[in-house]
């Protein structure tokens, strides 16, 4: 079981002190990983924060000022606190600062989770890294309305706007008790879930033309290449939402978007409603959870997609035999 006072009692000993979350993150990483940075300010810290390019829509939250802006491998680190990371491997180049930390803390929601960290704190029953994190922060001290508004962020945009069956009612009892604290909920959930940029609807709009359905399986399935971002002039954080919105349309049991992120390499983002995609994306070395998963593998869009495409129609066949 997790220990609140032994983890607090490291935020008020170590000087230096990391947070960051996974590579390409999303919203529930940057607002676990703000909420945290402010909640460390709180007890007299000066914490850094490590995120990759996010999507501008979070610039309205507090914490962005605790953002390292050199090198990652110059930032001092005592204490380093992984948030939203389904494994070590997420945390992409943090790691080496990870390594070198004296003291490491893993706090995560994902089933794929192997307790990477000396210390853990992984519950696969909350909706999002930042509503774990609030049951954390929520027996230490009291949360400011900035705090508030962060984890809010990462609640919304992992839920879907408390669409998904990942919202329990511990979800929104959590949620209730951060509308107390004063935040504008209406508007973060706009800017959260409703606010693109052009680029982002530009690839968007490509991704959903190329959207077709599996001959054999209810799954339906896209790709964008890295000619097409950069002919939207689109950034791995303008994907967000694209695999949520396939799942929605009629007929999709699955969804698969398949992204070039890199020469020859490519990352796959998988939502289901009845299929373990976890177990899916277990084959190609990822993970997630079991109706939201991802991975990342070698090759071209079109040479990804249909690797992804084959595993999943042999999922459906063997839950359906």
């Amino acid at each position: 079981m997790f220990d609140t006072t032994l983890f607090l009692q490291y935020i008020d000993e170590y000087e230096n002190i990391v947070i960051a979350g996974h590579v390409y993150p999303d919203g529930d990483a940057v607002g676990a990983c703000f909420a945290m940075a402010l909640f460390a300010a709180s007890r007299g810290k000066k914490p850094v924060v490590l995120l990759g390019s996010y999507a501008p829509q979070y610039d309205c939250l507090r914490g962005q000022e605790f953002l390292w802006q050199g090198d990652w491998a110059d930032a001092p680190c005592d204490l380093f606190i992984a948030l939203d990371c389904g494994g070590k491997d997420r945390l992409g180049t943090a790691q080496t600062v990870f390594d070198r930390a004296e003291m490491t803390v893993n706090i995560d929601h994902h089933a794929s989770n192997d307790g990477f960290a000396m210390l853990n704190c992984v519950d696969i029953r909350k909706s999002s890294a930042s509503e774990l994190l609030y049951t954390l922060l929520r027996d230490m001290a009291p949360l400011d309305a900035e705090m508030a508004a962060a984890l809010f962020a990462g609640i919304v945009f992992d839920t879907g706007g408390f669409r998904h069956s990942s919202a329990t009612a511990d979800t929104f009892a959590a949620t209730a008790a951060l509308l107390q604290q004063g935040i504008d909920a209406p508007t973060l959930q706009r800017k959260v879930l409703y606010t693109h940029t052009l680029p982002a609807t530009r690839i968007f709009s490509t991704a959903l033309a190329k959207a077709h359905f599996s001959a054999v399986a209810p799954i339906v399935c896209t790709a964008v290449t890295h000619t097409d971002m950069e002919a939207a002039g689109a950034k791995p954080h303008d994907l967000e939402g694209i695999v949520d919105y396939l799942l929605d349309i009629e007929g999709a049991s699955v969804s698969i978007f398949v992204s070039e992120r890199a020469e020859n390499m490519c990352k796959i983002s998988l939502r289901s409603r009845i299929l373990d995609v976890n177990a899916i994306a277990s084959q190609f070395g990822g993970g997630g959870h079991k109706k939201a998963a991802g991975a990342s593998i070698a090759g071209t869009a079109a040479e990804a997609l249909a690797q992804i495409v084959a595993a999943c129609e042999e999922g459906w066949r063997n839950i359906n035999a």
